[in-house]
């Protein structure tokens, strides 16, 4: 927590951490061979509580993946949309709930009351998420898609 005043710095080192960490996340949930990253839906065991993986685009460098993860009806489903770099091993962050434009900086309070760091902080977000479905999941089937935590 930063002292009321300071101005926000951003930190690329901490970031690009991240995005390396969701990439091994995302490539464990996938598929162990970046050419063939397949769709796959992960259960945490409660009742319409699941995250979906869907490979949108495909291609030998980059892939195109929407993740959705369905939450209680009362607070509604998440979703993002993530650009993965087979070739940099890293993840970018395009959209969050339909959000796509992000600056590099907000000041605070402003129209859409974001938060300094709020592409870092659904960054981060994401790869909790990730690290919660590697750690709570396992395949079934060879060939299944599905993973049930």
């Amino acid at each position: 927590m930063r002292p009321l005043g300071q101005r926000y710095q951003f930190d690329l080192l901490e970031y690009l951490n991240q995005c390396d960490l969701n990439y091994v996340y995302l490539f464990q949930l996938l598929c162990r061979d970046t050419s063939a990253f397949k769709s796959t839906v992960v259960s945490l065991g409660a009742v319409n509580e699941e995250t979906t993986f869907e490979v949108i685009d495909n291609t030998r460098y980059t892939s195109t993946v929407k993740i959705t993860r369905k939450m209680p009806s009362r607070v509604g489903d998440l979703e993002f949309t993530v650009r993965v770099f087979h070739d940099l091993q890293c993840t970018d962050l395009m959209s969050f709930q339909g959000e796509r434009e992000y600056d590099p900086r907000y000041t605070y309070p402003n129209t859409r009351m974001r938060s300094p760091d709020e592409k870092t902080q659904n960054t981060r977000f994401l790869g909790e998420i990730l690290k919660l479905c590697v750690s709570k999941g396992r395949k079934f089937a060879k060939q299944s898609s599905t993973l049930t935590c």
